[in-house]
């Protein structure tokens, strides 16, 4: 199958609304802040739209992908400059980032993947050897 047919077919999957669940992330969330994140997925052009709420107060986030294409630049909910590249890697999406903080250049990935039917999403950070894993579950009728 080739890369764009396996984006036609995802597309679908990945587009919804999505709210954090903290008890099933790793380790869990504790306290009020909710995450809320806007998927949209057209052709390669992959659009998140992401919502935070709580201690820091209210925080918003656009940033637009293109899967497998060049280095998306931006700046994250916490103020940081993020560079990052999505690729699709089979029924995966999977970024490639590095954090601007402070001077310091903090490489990571992530990768996300659906699970439950598709009805839950869950996001798997790899940083300096540390693993967490935030799940976010689809709100109905979206």
């Amino acid at each position: 199958m080739t890369a764009w047919l396996a984006v036609f077919l995802a597309a679908g999957s990945w587009q919804g609304h999505w709210v954090q669940n903290n008890q099933r992330s790793v380790p869990p969330r504790h306290g009020s802040s909710a995450l809320r994140m806007d998927v949209e997925l057209n052709g390669s052009v992959l659009k998140v739209h992401m919502e935070s709420k709580g201690g820091r107060g209210d925080r918003k986030l656009d940033v637009k992908y293109e899967l497998g294409g060049p280095e998306t630049v931006y700046t994250g909910l916490d103020g940081d400059e993020f560079h990052a590249q999505a690729k699709l890697a089979g029924d995966e999406i999977v970024f490639t980032v590095v954090e601007h903080e402070d001077g310091k250049l903090i490489p990571y990935t992530e990768t996300w993947t659906l699970m439950d039917s598709g009805e839950s999403l869950q996001r798997v950070k790899l940083s300096g050897g540390k693993k967490t894993t935030t799940v976010l579950e689809r709100i109905p009728n979206s």
